[in-house]
């Protein structure tokens, strides 16, 4: 029971991490590392966690202006998650060398 729980929760956070790389300006860069940048994104328990909230947040009533500061704030972070990724890749640093 506690494993499907676990594999709920794992799915959970990777389809609401698509939703958000789908939407991120870094979504064309990343494209080719999608399964990879979702897999290491969801086994980071920071992020876990991050996600984990969003999800929470969006399922709850009622809405406060701090609750939706802190979610768009959380967002950031998610987005600056794709960006590091981005200037990591083999991709940005071969053509940051010209090549």
């Amino acid at each position: 029971m506690r494993a499907q729980m676990k594999d709920k929760q794992s799915a959970d956070r990777q389809r609401l991490l698509e939703g958000l790389l789908a939407r991120s300006r870094y979504q064309s860069a990343l494209q080719p590392m999608h399964d990879q940048v979702l897999r290491v994104a969801c086994e980071n328990h920071q992020i876990a966690a991050l996600l984990d909230r969003l999800a929470a947040d969006s399922e709850s009533s009622p809405k406060s202006a701090s609750r939706f500061k802190r979610r768009r704030k959380d967002l950031a972070l998610i987005e600056d998650v794709f960006e590091w990724v981005f200037f990591a890749s083999d991709g940005f640093v071969e053509r940051a060398k010209g090549g």
